[in-house]
């Protein structure tokens, strides 16, 4: 039913996937996956709070059915990203590195939440972990270089968006972030 419910969302109507894992939870009401799942489809039909209130309590559902799930802790932090609540937002970001410490986009995640908290330092101490997990990846010194430019550090961030450009092999956007120091 996971399926149907993603193929009809894709062909736009989501009121109709919605039912799917709804009638899929009859079955298998402790199935952490259907939650998330509708939480998912919620969250893309969230045009209200309300539609977003039921969004965090599908995927508060799946993590207390599996506190494993990285995958319902994620989409939590997607969902709290965009009600701008970066405070729950940092609490799924560190639930997702218990369960998976090398994920760079957890990590990465971090960082963007302590950066709107108002965390300048925690958010550059999760950006320099995303070195330290990837340091050939050129989004990580991007990430990087932009927490040192907040701090005006510019000498650091000068060095960081040099070391992506030179892994990028000197992309449009390295090369911009470069210009913009």
């Amino acid at each position: 039913l996971g399926g149907l419910a993603v193929s009809t969302a894709y062909l736009g109507d989501l009121e109709a996937a919605l039912e799917y894992p709804r009638q899929a939870l009859k079955i298998d009401p402790d199935n952490a996956e259907l939650y998330n799942l509708l939480g998912v489809l919620q969250m893309a039909k969230a045009s209200s709070l309300e539609r977003m209130n039921e969004a965090e309590t599908s995927f508060k559902r799946a993590v207390s059915l599996d506190s494993g799930y990285a995958t319902s802790h994620m989409n939590l932090t997607r969902l709290y990203v965009s009600m701008k609540k970066p405070e729950l937002a940092i609490k799924q970001y560190k639930a997702v590195i218990e369960i998976q410490p090398e994920s760079l986009v957890a990590h990465a995640g971090l960082a963007r939440a302590y950066l709107y908290s108002g965390s300048l330092d925690k958010a550059t101490e999760e950006a320099a972990k995303t070195v330290e997990i990837s340091p050939q990846e050129p989004v990580s010194h991007h990430i990087l270089g932009a927490m040192y430019k907040y701090k005006g550090q510019l000498d650091k961030t000068l060095e960081e968006f040099q070391k992506a450009s030179q892994l990028e092999r000197n992309s449009a956007h390295a090369y911009n972030n470069i210009r913009h120091v």
